[in-house]
């Protein structure tokens, strides 16, 4: 059920609920609510959401979102409940530094210029001659200072920002429905008694929280040299849990993807920017784990990734397609004492894949001729395409803080060419190939792989 509040302001609420029928005698149907009763409830469930767009001035936004999902499962044994429920709040908008900075070249003014020109030929009187005089030299002062600030920092854009919490919560044990307080979020307490399983399994009680945050912005020059660049943030904490409470901590920064598109300037290199399309991506992540008993850190992960380092697709003619891709990235490993902050040891990853696929295709809606029946038509489609890839793993360790030492390489090599056929919208076939060569130098053991699929579709 969707309820919009005001123009700004939109709510929605969604409930659900599980009946058990086999009992007869939790079977009523009277128009009396009290006695009203409908088979035993094995699981129920509620959401409720809320978002709030506000705009106070035009270069500035924001989007406030409040949801809540409530679900619970009977266990029929006992009588109990299990109930899981996550709340989240948050707020996302952009910053338009461009609409800020044409404060002296706005469109209004021109309107009222213009208007003010046409007020003197009709013979306005004084006094609005005079206020005309002063937006209009409130423009000419603003105007020079505007068109610089816009110029200066017109390759830059928007800076779009987010942020948002969410609480998971686990309850077992519940001897009824939580209140409806936590239902909707509204209290952390969930204002009901648990106890224990008769069934054999204990109560158990879970509670995380998750911080996220990010910026993002971009440059664009020429009209078509475009970089996106974002900084990102993920912190989860446990708040109570039976085993130890852990932190985490992801960071990726910078994570930046650069595209060319059609030029406004240079179109005379548009022609090859559209045909070979070319892109690049490169990302740093930090993950790091903490012990919040001992207050040590507990692992680390820092991940350093180009997917794609570069990527082309290409248009040649006669309607044949080109695609190339090489990705690359480098993992590290870090296992640290939780005790003693030490690290106990390390293992780094590089991994290297290159991809390569040509594509053909094309159809004859002619058909063919056959005696005393005449031309038959219909449309028939073939396509070939063949992809190629090769992927080269390496592994290294390393204790504590001395050198790496190679673990091994492992490389995989497959070659994959397809034939697939249509004829008309009833027969369908194709022929699918297969050549892979695996080859693992830290076991010394290569394997080999040769396949050939041949299928046929045929549809009354």
């Amino acid at each position: 059920m969707d309820y919009k509040v005001s123009n700004n302001l939109t709510t929605n609420f969604n409930m659900n609920t599980k009946r058990d029928l086999n009992d007869p005698d939790k079977v009523k149907i009277t128009l009396n609510p009290k006695t009203f009763r409908l088979g035993r409830e094995t699981s129920y469930g509620q959401s409720f959401g809320a978002t709030y767009q506000l705009s106070l001035v035009s270069f500035l936004t924001h989007n406030f979102n409040y949801s809540v999902d409530y679900r619970e499962s009977m266990n029929v044994r006992d009588s109990t409940r299990h109930a899981t429920s996550t709340k989240s709040y948050g707020v996302n908008g952009n910053f338009d530094h461009q609409r800020l900075f044409s404060f002296g070249l706005d469109k209004e003014d021109q309107k009222r210029s213009n208007r003010r020109r046409r007020v003197r030929h009709t013979g306005a009187d004084t006094e609005t001659v005079e206020k005309n005089k002063k937006k209009s030299l409130k423009k000419r002062l603003l105007g020079p200072v505007s068109k610089i600030l816009t110029s200066l920092t017109s390759w830059l854009n928007p800076i779009g920002f987010d942020f948002n919490e969410r609480y998971n919560y686990s309850y077992s044990g519940l001897t009824q429905r939580a209140q409806l307080g936590f239902r909707f979020g509204i209290t952390d307490d969930i204002g009901v008694p648990t106890r224990s399983s008769t069934a054999g399994s204990t109560k158990s009680t879970a509670v995380s929280k998750l911080t996220s945050y990010s910026l993002r912005t971009g440059t664009k020059f020429l009209g078509g040299l475009k970089t996106d660049i974002s900084f990102t943030r993920k912190i989860t904490r446990d708040i109570i849990k039976v085993t130890n409470l852990n932190k985490s901590v992801s960071t990726t920064f910078p994570d930046i993807k650069f595209t060319i598109r059609a030029l406004t300037t240079f179109k005379f290199l548009n022609p090859i920017i559209s045909r070979f399309n070319p892109r690049t991506n490169f990302t740093r992540t930090v993950d790091k784990s903490y012990n919040l008993q001992t207050g040590y850190q507990s692992s680390e992960r820092v991940t350093i990734g180009q997917r794609p380092l570069l990527a082309v697709t290409a248009n040649v003619l006669g309607g044949v397609q080109l695609a190339f891709s090489t990705d690359r990235s480098v993992t590290e490993d870090k296992t640290i004492n939780s005790q003693s902050g030490e690290i106990s040891s390390k293992r780094q990853t590089t991994l290297t894949n290159t991809t390569f696929s040509i594509k053909y295709s094309f159809s004859s809606p002619r058909g063919i001729k056959i005696p005393i029946f005449g031309r038959l038509k219909f449309r028939s489609n073939l396509s070939l395409s063949t992809d190629v890839s090769f992927r080269k793993q390496k592994k290294e360790s390393a204790a504590k803080e001395g050198g790496y030492s190679s673990l091994g390489d492992e490389t995989n090599f497959v070659v994959t060419p397809t034939i697939s056929y249509s004829f008309s919208s009833q027969i369908n076939g194709g022929l699918t190939g297969k050549w892979q060569t695996t080859n693992n130098v830290a076991q010394n053991r290569k394997s080999n792989v040769r396949e050939l699929r041949i299928w046929v579709e045929i549809r009354f």
